[in-house]
């Protein structure tokens, strides 16, 4: 993008807070969007992502749960489990490089 429309694009958007989404919340939103897709081995991986990003399983989500769940339905909760386990295990820049 030039810095010409860097700039206008800039100067139109005074007053609008950002969007600001935490790296592990962003894995887990792409993880839905994976499910959607029908790449549920993504999708488990990418909610593996997320826990190595934030360093613990999110509690309580019930937007993670219910993407979890899909996925689980579509490869079956081995594969599920095989996928998730190996990204939840990465260290955080090998698991922020894998978005």
């Amino acid at each position: 993008m030039s810095g010409a429309l860097l700039q206008d694009s800039a100067s139109d958007r005074r007053g609008v807070q950002p969007i600001s989404l935490r790296p592990a919340d962003l894995a887990e939103g792409c993880a839905g969007a994976a499910l959607l897709a029908g790449a549920g081995e993504r999708a488990a991986f990418l909610l593996g992502v997320g826990v190595a990003l934030r360093g613990t399983a999110v509690a309580g989500d019930a937007d993670v749960a219910q993407v979890a769940a899909g996925v689980t339905d579509l490869i079956g909760p081995d594969a599920f489990a095989t996928h998730f386990a190996t990204a939840a295990a990465l260290p955080r820049p090998q698991a922020a490089q894998a978005l």
